[in-house]
């Protein structure tokens, strides 16, 4: 019988990481996010830094966007894929700390 193959080890991810899909369901712009000894609430998309975010060609959504919001031009982005060089102060979307003191 041949021995049971070990799962790969996935890495652990820094603290207050995400990756786009959660940023898009759960930790999205107002959410509030529990780490380790304090909170954070994400910012709303004012606070994104657009670098690493792609434009999304969706001719339909876009449609349905403009007619829902009245607003006519309308630029639909991913959520950027990278955080920003840890000296730059944090990631691509901003954080604020939970509650303000």
């Amino acid at each position: 019988m041949p021995a049971p193959r070990s799962r790969s080890r996935r890495t652990i991810p820094a603290i207050g990481e995400a990756r786009q899909s959660q940023v898009l369901q759960l930790y999205g712009p107002g959410a509030m996010v529990d780490l380790p000894g304090y909170a954070v609430v994400i910012g709303g998309l004012d606070y994104w830094n657009s670098k690493g975010s792609v434009p999304i060609d969706e001719p339909r959504l876009l449609q349905l966007v403009r007619a829902a919001t009245g607003v006519g031009h309308i630029e639909l982005r991913t959520p950027p894929k990278q955080a920003d060089n840890l000296a730059s102060g944090g990631g691509s979307i901003k954080a604020l700390r939970f509650p303000h003191s």
